[in-house]
């Protein structure tokens, strides 16, 4: 048992530290072309490509301090994103808590970057967009442990002969579709909101 939480804590700390890495790399990238359509790029008035946002280089008074700020933010993020399936090791009674907390401070971090960056230009419509795709993604991943705790629950029944009495609009089976449908909602009005705010 020790053995096994001592292989569990170093696969953590693996897959944390390759998400710093690998997925910093990819969120400067992702930044940097953000940084470009956000300073005018759309328009040709400047690359689509800036490593450095020229807003937060006012902020941070230099370009040095300015890419560090941007590397530390990125890499904090590539390291939430590969320590991404933690919240789901725990159990079920702390899962939704721990994703929620998850997911507070990726988007915590996205906000932050996006006022540092200007990335909005003074517009929330942008933001709503940001974080409508991350809630969206969030909830394709709960969608899917969803999915496959229902196939687990419908095996173990299968095994021990349990059938379940099908019911039309049973209130206990009901309302998880509900609320799935009312997440979905907001995600969409968040994701048309930004848009529409964005145009």
């Amino acid at each position: 048992m020790e053995e096994s939480n001592r292989k569990e804590r170093v696969q953590t700390r693996t897959r944390i530290l390759a998400g710093a890495v690998l997925g910093g790399a990819l969120f400067f990238l992702i930044g940097a072309l953000l940084n470009g359509i956000s300073e005018g790029a759309l328009m040709g008035k400047t690359d689509f490509f800036v490593p450095i946002s020229t807003v937060l280089t006012g902020h941070a008074g230099s370009s040095a301090t300015a890419l560090l700020i941007e590397i530390v933010l990125y890499c904090i993020l590539g390291a939430l994103v590969g320590g991404a399936s933690l919240p789901f090791a725990e159990e079920r009674d702390k899962l939704l808590l721990r994703s929620i907390c998850h997911f507070m401070v990726i988007a915590g971090i996205v906000t932050l970057l996006t006022w540092l960056c200007d990335w909005n230009k003074g517009k929330v419509g942008f933001w709503l967009l940001l974080i409508g795709i991350i809630a969206a993604i969030y909830f394709i991943i709960w969608i899917g442990r969803w999915i496959g705790w229902n196939g687990e629950i419908r095996q173990i029944r299968d095994k021990l002969g349990i059938k379940k009495k099908r019911t039309f609009l049973n209130w206990r089976e009901t309302i998880p579709y509900l609320l799935f449908l009312l997440i979905a909602a907001v995600i969409l009005f968040l994701i048309g909101f930004g848009v529409h705010g964005i145009i």
